[in-house]
């Protein structure tokens, strides 16, 4: 399960490799958002398609294909204005941020590692 994340700049953001699996695999996101990748989603080695390209997100509340304004390619806190912001969910959400940052300041929680 994902849940507020941000998954960017991958040739594949989620993979789901099959070959060896008793059942269906379950990839399930929420409030998430996905920006250039190659493909969000790919099966390989099994029976439950859809893989989905870089334009389309996976089924979920709340997910996105959108630019999350990061500061730069290096830095990934998020620029005022960014979508990710105050978009994200309370559930299961951590209190601190990577930069050990109370979380949330403000409204809402923002999507990604950084409040």
């Amino acid at each position: 399960m994902l849940r507020n994340a941000i998954l960017s700049n991958n040739p594949r953001a989620i993979y789901v490799d099959e070959s060896d699996s008793s059942g269906p695999p379950m990839v399930t996101a929420t409030q998430t958002t996905f920006w250039r990748n190659g493909a969000n989603l790919v099966h390989e080695f099994g029976a439950n398609p859809p893989s989905l390209d870089g334009a389309t997100p996976l089924p979920g509340a709340g997910n996105a294909v959108t630019d999350p304004l990061y500061v730069s390619a290096t830095d990934l806190h998020l620029t005022a204005g960014s979508p990710c912001i105050d978009s994200g969910s309370a559930t299961g959400a951590p209190d601190h941020d990577l930069d050990q940052g109370a979380r949330p300041r403000g409204p809402g929680f923002d999507r990604g590692a950084f409040e």
